[in-house]
């Protein structure tokens, strides 16, 4: 996922305002956020995807190898962790892309964006795998 050079700002405005924030979260991640330069965008069970002021992802991981830094360069998931924290931090909304004018609604959440599970005891919303939680899908350039 590229983010445009002009919205790296706003990126470096959400990380001060994580590291300024009382710790309130399972886990505090100020130690990594101050030497990677990087907010954690999504908390998972077995790590933590972050987001640098440079624009890339790494992912750290707090389960099979605690405290090694891997890159994260899947694209939807990339997107999907903006999706999550846009939820808890309205400035990461203006790091999501655009809806292209190409664009059709993802045939996987009905444009939704998220979905809930079926057969699940308790189910919870989760953001879509097939569109990263936006709700559509760019059709490729034409040749």
């Amino acid at each position: 996922m590229n983010i445009p050079q002009e919205k790296l700002s706003l990126v470096r405005q959400i990380l001060a305002d994580y590291l300024a924030t009382p710790f309130t979260r399972s886990g505090d991640y100020r130690t990594t956020a101050k030497e990677y330069s990087a907010v954690p965008v999504f908390e998972g069970w077995t790590a933590i995807t972050f987001l640098r002021t440079d624009g890339t992802f790494f992912n750290l991981d707090t389960e099979d190898r605690p405290g090694q830094i891997t890159p994260e360069n899947n694209e939807i998931w990339q997107l999907a962790s903006l999706v999550y924290s846009s939820e808890k931090h309205p400035l990461f909304q203006q790091l999501l892309p655009k809806r292209p004018a190409n664009a059709r609604p993802c045939d996987s959440c009905d444009g939704e964006g998220w979905i809930t599970p079926r057969n699940v005891v308790n189910p919870k919303r989760i953001v879509c795998g097939e569109c990263g939680g936006v709700g559509w899908r760019a059709l490729a350039p034409a040749p």
